[in-house]
């Protein structure tokens, strides 16, 4: 990675961190972060976010890749990005509240999941379009 990406890349992390979402530096595997959680909700929500914003942005990286100029493309294959993130936040929010001891039922991580998004949609897709921006040099 340029050395230039990488320092902005640095800026995007430091304004998330003030948006309390901190993206990982590189795409990560669901299953492997959802190890390192501990069950404290005020240091794993943010990083479940933050993983969610990065892997995002990855994925859109490459739904620009695939699609190029053509917006309807662009638009659909971005759509799905959204729709893979949404539904792969399962393992991480089930990793945490196994953490602190709750065995939770499908649909109770369905509900725990609709939590989450409606406090932090806002931010992962602020933090996703940055750090795609920044990586395709818009």
């Amino acid at each position: 990675m340029k050395p230039l990406v990488m320092v902005m890349i640095a800026c995007v992390v430091g304004l998330a961190s003030e948006l309390r979402i901190k993206p990982p530096l590189h795409p990560m595997d669901y299953h492997k972060f959802s190890q390192t959680l501990n069950g404290d909700p005020k240091q794993d929500m943010p990083r479940i976010a933050g993983l969610i914003a990065r892997n995002l942005s990855a994925c859109y990286v490459r739904a620009h890749t695939l699609a190029g100029n053509a917006q309807e493309s662009l638009k659909r294959v971005k759509m799905g990005c959204e729709i893979e993130a949404y539904n792969m936040a399962n393992v991480p929010i089930h990793r945490h509240y196994a953490m602190r001891g709750e065995l939770l039922e499908h649909d109770e991580i369905q509900a725990r999941k609709e939590q989450f998004f409606t406090k932090y949609k806002a931010h992962i897709y602020e933090s996703a379009n940055e750090l795609t921006e920044l990586e395709l040099g818009l």
